[in-house]
């Protein structure tokens, strides 16, 4: 009986840390969206594991990298975070900082290690991402760190596609400029309708 009630102390205790862990995870990726580096340190001194992700997938790291948070992002690195963590829909910090062009992340990512021609789910990657939303000076970035401009997705989109749907003219030109494959994306537009896209692409 003495060894039964031994092993149920240990039990509930693994319980209780287990518990706590989460909590303070949780209260450790709030604090990095927030961007309250005092408390992100308490957090790492405690232990907190610094790529536990919530029930999405998103990890503190994400949430550095969209804020453009460079030295919270090396401040998790030097903690072993994974510069190439993926929340549920497979997107990677990158990524993040790609969608909305921040430029001195997607430097710092590249530069710890970041896979720049990771795809997500839909098969899309940072480059994509960049120019969808017209980030020029993002996806200037990513063409320079080695971003395959002609990767093509789910549904037979690529980087030019992307930004053709969207009339970031600024964008494609830039991507032209770096071997995008015009022919591809004047096909997508004719069947599209797009005829001022086509007019356009066939300046580029």
């Amino acid at each position: 009986m003495k060894k039964r009630g031994w092993i149920w102390i240990v039990l509930l205790v693994a319980v209780w840390a287990t518990g706590c862990q989460s909590k303070d995870e949780e209260a450790f990726r709030e604090a990095a969206r927030k961007g309250n580096m005092n408390e992100v340190r308490q957090y790492l001194a405690k232990g907190v594991d610094v790529n536990a992700r919530d029930n999405v997938g998103q990890a503190a790291l994400m949430w550095a990298a969209l804020e453009n948070r460079v030295e919270m992002a090396k401040l998790f690195i030097q903690h072993g975070a994974d510069v190439n963590i993926q929340e549920i829909t497979g997107q990677t910090p990158i990524m993040w900082a790609a969608a909305i062009g921040q430029v001195d992340m997607i430097r710092y990512l590249l530069s710890q290690g970041a896979d720049i021609n990771f795809k997500d789910h839909k098969k899309w990657t940072a480059l994509m991402w960049a120019s969808l939303n017209g980030h020029n000076t993002a996806v200037q970035a990513l063409l320079e760190g080695g971003a395959e401009v002609n990767t093509v997705s789910e549904g037979g989109w690529t980087a030019l596609t992307l930004a053709s749907r969207k009339g970031r003219i600024a964008t494609m030109r830039l991507l032209a400029s770096k071997g995008a494959d015009l022919n591809g994306a004047m096909v997508w537009a004719s069947q599209k309708g797009h005829t001022s896209i086509v007019e356009l692409l066939k300046k580029l």
